[in-house]
């Protein structure tokens, strides 16, 4: 069964290598990597030679100059060049566990859509080993995706993109991901995928690692651009889970509770500018003259 890994990159120089070197140690050998480039301008390009020439299950492409630059595109050239059966989303700065493929295609081959494992952050490769393992209360198997998601509304939490393996007939059933968003676009394509899938698998031992970046990327994330963008990607997630609605919807119940807090520190006028969709928070948070302050 052949297994299509789908890796974005744009100058990754630095770091892409130790993914590539984290798929080349997969112990289920039937994959192909396809890495799209989203317009390098560093060497990125040169190390991305130097391993289809190691390995000629590695291919790579480049963005064509009429599709619109972002990540999201590059996923969707992935996915249109695909030939595996099962699709594994790949940043091109994190890594998977060796076993990460096999143990989730075993899990999931005969009677389920999506498989999904455990996560560790790290900041270096030689920090990995000695990363935390982070246990959750919604790590187990799921007969429907909004049971799934709802245990994640509960938990305030999330899974990694990477974290998962998906049957590509579920993805083509929910549809591509969406090359307009800027933020959070494994969320919302996530949520369309589980909201089709036949059966979540959790798979203990298929870890995945979480690549923490330092301050200047962290910070580009709380711009006033990237919370609007946030907004927009809640707001679309809201829709697709509107006819699903159960358990009062902890799912975006949670979303909304934790953008609101970072929205009141960073930009409390987009608070403002979004009434209708923070009504909940807002009507606990009004409460406070210090926060009602803030935002007038």
């Amino acid at each position: 069964m052949l297994i299509s890994i789908i890796i974005p990159s744009y100058n990754r120089a630095h770091l892409i290598g130790d993914t590539l070197n984290s798929i080349l140690d997969q112990t289920y050998k039937s994959w192909e990597c396809i890495i799209v480039d989203d317009g390098s301008t560093d060497n990125t390009l040169e190390i991305l030679k130097a391993y289809q020439a190691k390995d000629e299950r590695i291919h790579f492409y480049l963005r064509p100059e009429h599709r619109l630059q972002s990540a999201n595109t590059c996923r969707n050239i992935g996915i249109e060049k695909s030939n595996g059966d099962f699709l594994q989303f790949l940043d091109s700065d994190d890594l998977l566990s060796p076993n990460k493929i096999k143990l989730q295609l075993q899990a999931i081959l005969d009677t389920s859509d999506v498989a999904y494992g455990g996560y560790r952050y790290f900041k270096k490769i030689e920090d990995i080993e000695g990363a935390k393992k982070i246990p959750k209360p919604y790590y187990k198997n799921y007969n429907t995706g909004i049971s799934f998601l709802e245990a994640l509304g509960n938990s305030d939490s999330f899974v990694p993109p990477h974290a998962y393996l998906v049957r590509k007939s579920c993805v083509f059933k929910s549809g591509m991901w969406d090359e307009t968003l800027k933020s959070n676009q494994d969320g919302e394509f996530f949520c369309r995928v589980l909201l089709k899938a036949n059966h979540i698998k959790y798979v203990p031992d298929s870890e995945v690692y979480y690549r923490i970046h330092d301050a200047p990327r962290v910070s580009s994330l709380h711009t006033l651009n990237a919370f609007e963008e946030r907004i927009r990607s809640w707001k679309i997630i809201q829709k697709h889970l509107k006819p699903y609605d159960l358990n009062n919807g902890l799912y975006i119940k949670s979303a909304k509770k934790i953008l609101f807090r970072m929205i009141v520190i960073k930009h409390p006028k987009l608070i403002l500018k979004n009434l209708i969709f923070f009504s909940q928070p807002l009507i606990f948070k009004l409460k406070n003259n210090r926060f009602t302050k803030r935002i007038l």
